[in-house]
């Protein structure tokens, strides 16, 4: 056997160059893509945990939802009924409860709706003649609605007087509003 030149050897040197280039680039390429997907788990565990947790807690989440339901529907008109419905039934309700504590109803009305955060607030005005006695009695009750009655505003004025009535009467023009949920 004979000693290689230094031209064989270069072509030696070149051919295994030729061979491992390739090689050490696919290499390359592998780490790179390894290190990329070690960062997206890195990146997907606490989302992939949290869902994890979530599941595993489903029942009972379920169960608090429900629970809030409930204690919303307390304070506003649920989203799957109507607005224009939720504002009629308020105005009945309130209707009644003047009504029974001796007041005279002289007009109601349900106002357009009016959106605020989350929730539609559906304006009622209502105009009342009747004693002061009667008037503190509805407003005492008035709270005690569910769903929720706010008063937004209240204006006061001594009617004019009948003959022969000797108790002072009020004309009160009330504006009360109630909340309807809006549909998500």
């Amino acid at each position: 056997m004979s000693a290689l030149t230094r031209r064989e050897w270069l072509l030696v040197a070149l051919t295994l160059a030729f061979v491992l280039l390739p090689l050490l680039a696919g290499a390359d390429y592998v780490w790179r893509k390894h290190q990329w997907a070690t960062g997206q788990l890195q990146t997907l565990a606490p989302r992939y945990a949290r869902l994890a947790g979530l599941q595993e807690k489903a029942p009972e989440l379920t169960q608090r939802l429900a629970g809030a339901r409930k204690q919303l529907a307390a304070y506003v008109y649920l989203a799957d009924s109507d607005p224009t419905q939720a504002g009629n039934d308020a105005l009945q309700r309130v209707r009644g409860v003047f009504t029974q504590a001796g007041l005279t109803v002289v007009s109601t009305q349900v106002l357009p709706k009016q959106e605020t955060q989350g929730f539609d607030r559906i304006p009622l005005a209502l105009r009342v003649e009747g004693e002061l006695l009667h008037l503190q009695s509805a407003l005492t009750i008035l709270p005690s609605l569910t769903p929720v009655v706010l008063i937004d505003g209240m204006n006061v004025q001594q009617a004019p007087q009948r003959r022969g009535d000797d108790a002072q009467r009020l004309a009160v023009q009330l504006t009360l509003s109630v909340l309807h949920a809006r549909a998500p």
